[in-house]
């Protein structure tokens, strides 16, 4: 695989939004790579994706695994005002959460916290809590949000395009430790299908 057709690969799936629980649609296009290279394809009820290949000789069988997720928030509640409280799921800094550019349910977000010069000397000496952060989606009101779609429970990713350093051998974006390896993995496949494994 080349460095241009395996970073096209990562970009794609690393911009489709999946937090915890919420990965189907990452799952939905690995199944549609997997099933051109692999002998069978199946999703069980949580989401999980397997892929098999089969071999014609006896011997041990390998899995090698690798998770889709990517973290993120989800929707905790939403205020009169049309701001929504956030929860975070997965590992999370609140640090690096501040004036971050959010989707929520297709909607363009940013992270916000109370401004610097309404802030008490003790606030403005320590990083926000979760509960003290929102997320305006430019609504004005509860109304409004519901109107969007915006329900308590959806989930809440970074807008974060993949980008090359000037050493393009480095890069950096969002979701990029699980979604590289599903990308990995399908090469894998591909290179599989020329050694010889066992019977399933």
């Amino acid at each position: 695989m080349q460095k241009k057709e395996f970073l096209d690969q990562l970009r794609m799936l690393a911009n489709i939004p999946g937090t915890p629980g919420q990965e189907m649609k990452v799952v939905q296009e690995l199944v549609m790579n997997f099933e051109s290279v692999s002998d069978c394809v199946e999703v069980d009820q949580m989401g999980n994706l397997y892929a098999y290949l089969d071999g014609d000789k006896p011997g041990p069988k390998m899995m090698v695994s690798a998770h889709s997720d990517e973290i993120g928030c989800i929707v905790q509640r939403i205020d009169d005002n049309g701001f929504i409280r956030i929860e975070k799921t997965g590992g999370v800094l609140e640090s690096l959460l501040v004036g971050r550019k959010v989707n929520v349910k297709g909607h363009f977000g940013v992270v916000g916290v109370k401004a610097g010069h309404l802030q008490t000397p003790e606030e403005r000496k320590r990083q926000p809590a979760t509960s003290e952060l929102y997320v305006d989606v430019g609504a004005k009101s509860y109304e409004e949000v519901l109107e969007m779609g915006i329900q308590i429970g959806d989930s809440i990713t970074y807008i974060s395009e993949i980008e090359q350093f000037t050493n393009e051998d480095l890069i950096c974006g969002k979701a990029i430790d699980n979604r590289s390896c599903c990308v990995l993995l399908v090469e894998l496949f591909k290179l599989w299908n020329i050694v010889i494994l066992a019977v399933r």
